[in-house]
């Protein structure tokens, strides 16, 4: 092993030594000698890995002649086991074959060239066409990536003719609205797009980066996928999807916003390289580079530390403007960094499917009170459908209202007797104690004695 000391590398060979894995199968168990590879899943296994291939890269890089970007010569791209070469020529692609197939057989390894896909691209006149270079990996033939033919490579796909190829927005709110259609309670179909669907394309997004109308459009046709998942009304606030659950939202973050400062990230980081070639690859994205800088209130160039301040700064943006809704963000202020108020955000199986839906409406005020239903229809009566004496708000029925006294005063005693149960394991508690104070008679739900204190509530 090059660079490592002897012990370090006796210490790794012994490791290997002898290894074996299990395969379970009902009450059944295999074990399986490993006698060639890596362990799965073990952290040292890709420091293995690049140890043993990193000899042929240099070998390709210092004695084939690849592609010019600016004045550096790039005839290999490699990460881990996904290897691009690039050859001026059909014979060095052949010298480049061979080196390779020949490093790796001396190591008991080999490409699996089925997996593979080559192309030839063929300069006449002022034009350019494709064509099979007919290339062998050892004794077996590569297949040929032809122009309609999408090469995956890092996460994204590639075409020989258009380069990498740019995801659809199609593609993307068709797999969303797929999401509609899984039977999943409401949070489990928001949760499954917020961690798993959205970063599956963000990455795609960032390595082509799209024109900014195509970001909005995706944050839009997302949006409006989760209302209809959520049964929220379309004028419901994009404040309650794109705000923390901290601040009394679902914690849904915009594409867009993602998207374009990863890129300013990259951007930064590309140009800051000592890599000649990954600068030349940088220029060919400046210009998208600025027009996003631009969309977020920054001037390119910029800083990390600008970055991380407009990040915040657009982060806000959606719980300010939904605080500043005259009806909608009512009482937003009160959930604003509550953990208990905003558990069921952080845990939604604390309710039911269908409270859950409710818990929404009445975050954002918009459940069918008749105030609410006003605002779309000005002849409405907006007296209390059930007592008919004061206006009908969320503040009347939960609070006001005689029809819905009896079920206050049910939940109250619920809620009491859920403390008091708690508390009598460790305090002395009375429940609705007569006292006379000052000549008034006064009886407080729960009169609780601490070993040196007495608290009434």
């Amino acid at each position: 092993m090059k660079g490592v000391p002897s012990l370090v590398s006796k210490y790794v060979q012994d490791m290997y030594r002898g290894c074996k894995t299990v395969i379970h199968c009902k009450d059944k168990t295999l074990p399986v000698d490993l006698l060639r590879g890596v362990k799965q899943g073990d952290p040292l296994s890709p420091l293995l890995f690049n140890l043993t291939i990193d000899p042929i890269i240099g070998i390709l890089d210092e004695t084939t002649e690849g592609i010019k970007l600016g004045s550096e010569n790039v005839s290999v791209l490699a990460f881990a086991d996904d290897i691009v070469l690039l050859a001026k020529d059909k014979e060095t692609a052949e010298k480049q074959n061979r080196l390779l197939h020949k490093h790796l057989k001396e190591l008991n390894m080999k490409v699996s060239a089925e997996k593979c896909g080559t192309f030839h691209i063929q300069h006449k006149l002022k034009t350019w066409f494709l064509k099979d270079p007919q290339l062998t990996l050892g004794q077996q033939s590569i297949p040929y990536a032809d122009p309609e033919k999408a090469i995956k490579y890092l996460g994204t796909t590639l075409n020989p003719w258009r380069g990498m190829c740019q995801a659809s927005i199609k593609e993307i709110i068709d797999a969303a609205k797929s999401v509609t259609r899984l039977k999943l309670k409401p949070h489990q179909k928001i949760n499954l797009i917020r961690i798993y669907l959205l970063p599956r394309y963000i990455h795609k997004l960032v390595a082509n980066p799209p024109p900014l109308g195509t970001l909005d459009q995706i944050d839009h046709e997302i949006k409006q996928i989760i209302k209809q998942i959520l049964h929220l009304h379309p004028s419901t606030t994009d404040g309650v999807i794109y705000s923390d659950k901290s601040h009394g939202g679902l914690g849904v973050q915009r594409v867009a916003n993602i998207v374009k400062l990863a890129k300013l990230r990259n951007s930064i980081r590309m140009t800051r390289s000592q890599d000649i070639a990954t600068k030349t690859a940088f220029e060919r994205q400046e210009e998208i580079t600025k027009k996003y800088a631009a969309s977020v209130g920054l001037s390119w160039p910029c800083e990390i530390e600008e970055i991380e301040a407009t990040r915040k700064k657009l982060k806000r943006a959606d719980t300010s403007r939904w605080k500043s809704f005259a009806s909608q963000g009512q009482g937003i202020n009160e959930f604003f960094g509550d953990r208990v108020g905003n558990a069921w955000l952080y845990n939604p199986e604390l309710l039911k499917p269908s409270r859950y839906l409710d818990a929404l409406k009445l975050r954002t005020n918009t459940c069918g009170t008749r105030i609410a239903l006003r605002r779309t229809k000005r002849d409405i009566d907006v007296n209390c459908r059930r007592c008919g004496v004061q206006v009908e708000t969320l503040g009347h029925i939960l609070g006001l209202c005689t029809h819905t006294k009896n079920k206050r005063i049910k939940r109250h005693d619920e809620i009491c007797g859920l403390i008091a149960n708690n508390i009598s394991k460790e305090y002395a508690i009375f429940r609705e104690p007569e006292l006379e104070i000052d000549g008034d008679r006064r009886k407080p739900d729960m009169v609780i004695k601490d070993h040196e204190k007495v608290y009434v509530r």
